[in-house]
């Protein structure tokens, strides 16, 4: 341990480099493929590190997954507490409402896709992950109802639309499923992904209003 007012770096913690070995080891390997011992012996920590710091696997992967959807990849911030959520909520334009979403998903998914399709992946083969998925899953579409429902509120739906018909078309095209099969898949740019999306949720969402294209 450096000695008080040192300065030096204490490098990283005994939970940082576990985090970090199983975080190469889930991407490259798969999570059934990778177990407690790989991921201690890849960190350089004892088995009972593991253990004593996170319990089980799947911890280890929903605090991946809760990292890395923060902002700023350090301490888990709420997804309701994001700024871009109220920023997006503020906007009174439906367009640039759009805008705002497409921008903060790709800047999310570029740091979750991957993780994510860890976490589907692996949901048919442990129950606890198949919870963490499920848990996702009800809170993406949650945060979807929300703003589609301020850009009905803004005027930025065809009448004939159901509200629940909107969401799923917003839960599904801003989803990891699609972000992953397009870009780390098929090798779309983010740019590419984002110009796409935008003009797809335009004609879905705000077609039927001249003043919104």
């Amino acid at each position: 341990m450096a000695a008080k007012g040192s300065g030096k770096d204490p490098g990283p913690t005994a939970s940082n480099k576990i985090l970090d070995a199983a975080l190469t080891l889930f991407l490259t390997r798969g999570y059934p493929s990778t177990t407690v011992d790989t991921i201690a012996h890849e960190a350089r920590v004892a088995v009972q590190t593991v253990y004593f710091s996170f319990r089980t696997k799947a911890n280890i992967l929903k605090q991946l997954v809760d990292a890395n959807v923060n902002a700023t990849g350090d301490t888990p911030t709420p997804t309701s507490q994001h700024a871009w959520i109220n920023d997006a909520l503020a906007e009174p334009d439906p367009g640039r409402q759009l805008e705002i979403q497409i921008k903060a998903t790709a800047s999310i998914h570029r740091r979750t896709a991957p993780l994510l399709n860890v976490l589907l992946r692996a949901s048919d083969t442990d129950p606890a992950v198949a919870e963490l998925w499920k848990t996702n899953q009800e809170k993406r579409r949650t945060l979807q109802h929300q703003l589609v429902t301020a850009l009905r509120r803004k005027g930025g739906l065809p009448p004939n639309m159901r509200l629940r018909q909107a969401v799923d078309i917003s839960y599904a095209m801003l989803g990891p499923e699609l972000f992953y099969l397009l870009v780390t898949e098929r090798r779309w740019s983010i740019a590419e992904w984002e110009r796409w999306t935008l003009s797809v949720l335009r004609h879905e969402l705000l077609h039927h209003n001249p003043d919104f294209n």
